[in-house]
């Protein structure tokens, strides 16, 4: 009868410690806008095991260096993008995703920085496995989410993010390697305002976009060395260019919008194969919707959608209008 107690009392407690509350205030963070909450938040990671989550309850969290620590499967999980704010008043990045983890999230926060300072969230190594959900990013310098592999690292970086709105800095989501990125998804994404570009896509091996939007930057979307799929994205109002395929690489978009674009799609480079199904474009101010300076296969369905015709220089193209087939090679 004993050891069945014993039994029933570890089964009730074990549960409980599995699921403790960890939250960054605990270590000493204030959250008032006036102390510098980085080496209590940097203490709370350090101290937390790997799989845990740590919290940031509502308040501003200003940090004059940067957030990074922790292992494999840690969350670091805000009160809402209202509610929880991390000021970023140093000169580097907000938050720098350490080496090599398996699983890391950062969740439900927004993230301000200032004159000077770097990107807010900054994946720098191989290995990393990131998933950034429900984050508004607001970089007056930077990028809101940059990843970059150097050459000679021997893993991957797969990131996926989900309702991530960035505003102002220089490029938006910046996703850069001379080695490999193996995947990128973005899903309701939202780049504004970004004084280069919204979405940069270079080097990555495979990368999908869903639902994105690139709002008043200077350019929408720019493709570079990567297989895309891109489906239910616009580029409103940036102003030189909406859906730039300007490197090697295979392109789908489908569904794609543009309103008020200058050079809403463009393809530049000899080795690039696009396929691009029911593209639409409104309110084009000038010059063709489709400008094709040089591309080795461009197949178009369903381009009536788009408002200012085409202008086509690819080694082979294929237009499908309502069933009908027109095919040409230049």
């Amino acid at each position: 009868m004993g050891m069945k107690n014993m039994n029933v009392v570890l089964l009730c407690f074990v549960p409980a410690l599995l699921n403790a509350q960890i939250t960054v205030r605990q270590y000493g963070a204030t959250a008032n806008w006036i102390t510098d909450d980085g080496p209590a938040i940097r203490a709370a990671l350090a101290a937390t095991p790997s799989g845990s989550v740590v919290e940031f309850p509502p308040g501003t969290y200003r940090i004059t260096s940067p957030i990074t620590g922790g292992g494999s499967g840690i969350v670091l999980k805000g009160d809402g993008r209202s509610a929880t704010v991390i000021r970023n008043e140093s000169n580097s990045h907000a938050i720098i995703v350490p080496a090599k983890v398996r699983g890391y999230t950062v969740s439900d926060l927004t993230i301000e920085g200032r004159p000077g300072s770097l990107d807010c969230i900054h994946i720098s190594d191989d290995f990393a496995h990131v998933r950034l959900i429900n984050l508004a990013l607001l970089p007056q310098s930077g990028s809101g989410v940059s990843t970059y592999e150097p050459t000679g690292t021997a893993g991957g970086i797969d990131v996926y993010l989900e309702s991530v709105r960035v505003y102002f800095g220089t490029i938006a989501f910046n996703f850069l390697t001379t080695t490999s990125i193996n995947d990128v998804t973005l899903i309701n994404c939202y780049a504004n305002g970004a004084s280069n570009v919204g979405f940069n896509l270079n080097g990555v091996f495979t990368a999908t976009l869903i639902n994105t939007n690139a709002d008043t930057n200077r350019i929408g979307y720019n493709l570079n060395a990567v297989s895309a799929s891109i489906s239910g994205a616009t580029a409103e109002g940036n102003s030189v260019g909406g859906f730039w395929m300007v490197g090697p690489g295979a392109y789908t978009l489908t569904n794609t919008y543009t309103w008020n674009q200058i050079s809403p799609y463009k393809v530049t480079h000899a080795s690039a194969d696009v396929i691009l199904l029911n593209p639409r474009s409104a309110g084009t101010p000038s010059g063709p919707a489709l400008d094709i300076t040089s591309a080795r296969q461009v197949t178009l369905i369903g381009g009536k959608g788009l408002d200012k015709g085409l202008s086509s220089a690819a080694d082979s193209f294929l237009a499908v209008h309502n069933g009908t087939i027109r095919a040409s090679a230049f």
